[in-house]
């Protein structure tokens, strides 16, 4: 199976969404350049942060345990130019590298979700290192995941320990490389270690970088230091990366309209971008969102939303215009189990944020706002996921696939069952393995009619039988050695 599609080679009637025009992108870019310029950005409790923005030549005006740094326009641009236009990741195994080109899309679940639907008992419950382990299995399974986004927490372990023991099970249950959010400057030293231990060395994880690092500005407008300090320090590590994504609520922290919440989380995503280039010019940078409305009745952040879709949609076009990487949400439901609600609400978003052209849409797997993970959905997903494929590759008019000549051949009532072009291209249309297309007497003669059951039997199937890259022990007594002194150092 295909990892990507990259729009570049995509067949003359490729299908995909503009959303934005140039002019409304001009529009959203100048206001947020006016917005930071003029309000600025208020960085708590960081002067090292404050240092870089002023040494950059931003305008600080310090009070008494934050400053604000207004970011003249020219240095919002110049880092812009800094930024990297084509990135590429690598994992553990040697053919894991994946590039980032414009508008070439892949799919991973969402970010550290703390509850998880248990596939045996069909209850929820708070997730486990043993979790984070399994589920970075069943995404190396598959290579319509092409990077892993860490999707639970292992709530098992110390307080406040998660991200180290998440960065654990991940790299020793996938090849590919992990986005991963150390909360800390402290942690994410940690996660760099073991991932040094992983690459052979830190001069080799510099060539290969095996990690990004994920974390979320507070929107509107503020820098808090723990979000500084990992911007600052992943500019800082050789070959280091991040992902600055901020989450704007419509009506809780930026207007009710979406144009509003644009202009608000364009000018955080800038934000965090200029921290990183001005300290390392050339730190790999994603644009990003985790935004979405606030329902009013429920007081809830909804990721089945239309809105959480059209703000990623939106980025995703804001990015392409600067020829920059992506990443959003576009897989979640606020449904609380799978079921008709999760389906469409999944769909819908997952279709917008693909063909929008989002470098990496996250969300497979997600229930209940973003709190929970379900194997079943995960499966469903991914089904999805290869029927959204299809959409994505739209209609090749090539001579061969015109078949102009064998149409004629045909004539009036042929039929095309038996012909060489059929038997060479009909492994190439839609063949999802949960979405059932039997009729209703076939699909009665199987042992599992449940599309749920299927989805849930067919994952720990996969969790139980595949083998990621092996881990030496070598390695693991590196990594182990690592965690221990980090426990022991906390008292």
């Amino acid at each position: 199976m295909l990892q990507s599609i990259n729009y570049r080679s995509l067949p003359e009637f490729a299908w995909t969404i503009n959303g934005l025009s140039r002019v409304s992108i001009e529009k959203i870019h100048e206001s947020g350049l006016d917005l930071l310029k003029n309000i600025g950005i208020k960085v708590e409790d960081n002067p090292r942060a404050l240092e870089i923005f002023h040494a950059g030549g931003c305008i600080i005006e310090q009070h008494n345990d934050y400053g604000i740094a207004k970011i003249p326009s020219g240095i919002v641009e110049d880092c812009l130019q800094k930024a990297p236009r084509h990135i590429k990741v690598y994992g553990r195994s040697e053919n894991s590298g994946y590039e980032f080109k414009l508008g070439q899309v892949t799919f991973t679940p969402f970010g550290e979700q703390i509850q998880i639907i248990d596939p045996k008992t069909r209850k929820i419950r708070t997730t486990t290192q043993k979790d984070v382990a399994e589920i970075t299995r069943l995404c190396d399974y598959f290579d319509q995941v092409a990077v892993v986004q860490r999707m639970a927490a292992a709530l098992d372990k110390p307080l406040g320990t998660h991200p180290v023991f998440n960065a654990q099970a991940m790299f020793e249950n996938t090849g590919k490389h992990i986005y991963i959010g150390p909360v800390d400057a402290e942690k994410f030293r940690i996660i760099a270690d073991i991932a040094a231990a992983h690459a052979g060395g830190r001069e080799k994880l510099a060539q290969k970088p095996l990690f990004t690092t994920l974390t979320c500005p507070t929107v509107p407008f503020r820098l808090e230091k723990n979000c500084a300090d990992l911007i600052i320090e992943s500019a800082l590590l050789e070959g280091g990366g991040f992902v600055s994504s901020p989450v704007p609520l419509l009506s809780m922290n930026t207007p009710a309209s979406l144009a509003g919440a644009l202009i608000i989380v364009w000018a955080d995503i800038l934000a965090g971008l200029i921290l990183g280039q001005l300290t390392r010019p050339g730190t790999r940078t994603f644009l990003s969102n985790s935004g979405t409305m606030l329902d009013l009745r429920f007081m809830g952040s909804d990721y089945g939303a239309p809105e959480m879709a059209m703000i990623s949609g939106a980025i995703a076009k804001m990015a392409q215009y600067f020829k920059l990487p992506s990443h959003g949400s576009g897989f979640h439901s606020d449904s609380k189990t799978v079921d008709a609600q999760s389906g469409y609400e999944s769909a819908m978003n997952g279709v917008v944020a693909a063909m929008s052209g989002l470098n990496i849409v996250n969300g497979l797997g997600a229930l209940e706002l973003g709190y929970t993970f379900d194997y079943a959905k995960f499966m469903l997903d991914i089904d999805m996921v290869d029927n959204i494929k299809v959409i994505l590759g739209g209609v090749d008019l090539s001579h061969e696939e015109m078949a102009l000549a064998l149409i004629k051949e045909k004539g009036p009532g042929g039929e095309f069952l038996s012909s060489q072009h059929t038997m060479e291209r009909m492994r190439q249309l839609s063949n999802p393995k949960f979405f059932d297309r039997r009729d209703r007497k076939s699909w009665l003669q199987q042992e599992l009619t449940d599309i749920v059951d299927k989805a849930y039997a067919e994952s720990q199937m996969i969790i139980q039988s595949h083998n990621p890259p092996d881990v030496s022990s070598d390695i693991r007594r590196q990594v182990d050695e690592i965690i221990k002194k980090y426990i022991k150092d906390l008292g």
